[in-house]
C-alpha cells in the first residue's frame, strides 16, 4: 500500500508532537514532585562543589591538589552531620 505525501498534514504532526513533549514534560514533573526537595538541594551542592573544584584547580597547583581539597571537605561535612551522612 502506498502512502501519498498529501495525507498527513505537517502541520498536524507538528501539533501531535509538541502535544505529546508536553504531555511527558507534565508527567515527567508530576513523578519527580515529591522528590523536588532533594533534587534542588542536590543541584545546589554539585553547583557549588564545581564551583570549588574549578577554583580550587585554577588557583593551586592543579587539579591532585583540587581532588585533595574536595576530598577533605567531602570528610569534614561527613564528620559534621554524623550518621546521617553515613550511608
Amino acid at each position: 500500500m502506498k502512502f501519498s505525501s498529501t495525507s498527513r498534514s505537517p502541520l498536524l504532526e507538528h501539533r501531535a508532537f509538541l502535544l505529546l513533549v508536553a504531555l511527558v514534560s507534565v508527567a515527567f514533573l508530576f513523578v519527580l514532585a515529591p522528590f523536588y526537595g532533594a533534587v534542588f538541594w542536590g543541584a545546589i551542592i554539585a553547583f557549588v562543589k564545581a564551583i570549588i573544584l574549578t577554583a580550587a584547580g585554577v588557583l593551586v597547583i592543579g587539579p591532585v591538589v583540587a581532588a585533595m581539597f574536595i576530598a577533605v571537605w567531602h570528610l569534614f561535612t561527613q564528620e559534621r552531620l554524623g550518621d546521617a551522612a553515613m550511608p
